[in-house]
């Protein structure tokens, strides 16, 4: 049996922030009784002319800096170049330029 949710941040639009991921995570919680499905999410919206939007929700404030460093450091490994990034309690986005393969990013 299918279950499909969504959710629209009316009021994040001009920072760019929302508790997607945490939300949408609760979401699939709240489905599981319906069976051993595979689930997954989709994320869609901005189109920023090529480059990536990352946005990772690290659970805990407290982790966002030491999270941030480690993403940055990834991308770099990967070829690519972080163009900027925001922090927002647990919450961090990040635009990246990347013309390599996504899934080794």
């Amino acid at each position: 049996m299918c279950g499909v949710s969504g959710i629209l941040y009316k009021k994040a639009t001009g920072s760019g922030f929302g508790p997607v991921g945490d939300d949408l995570v609760k979401m699939l919680e709240s489905m599981t009784h319906r069976g051993k499905d595979s689930s997954g999410i989709t994320v869609a919206g901005e189109d920023l002319a090529g480059d990536l939007v990352i946005r990772i929700w690290t659970g805990d404030e407290s982790k966002a800096a030491d999270t941030l460093a480690r993403v940055e450091d990834a991308v770099a490994r990967s070829g690519g170049v972080v163009n900027s990034k925001q922090s927002s309690g647990q919450f961090l986005r990040l635009v990246v330029n990347h013309e390599g393969d996504v899934a080794k990013l």
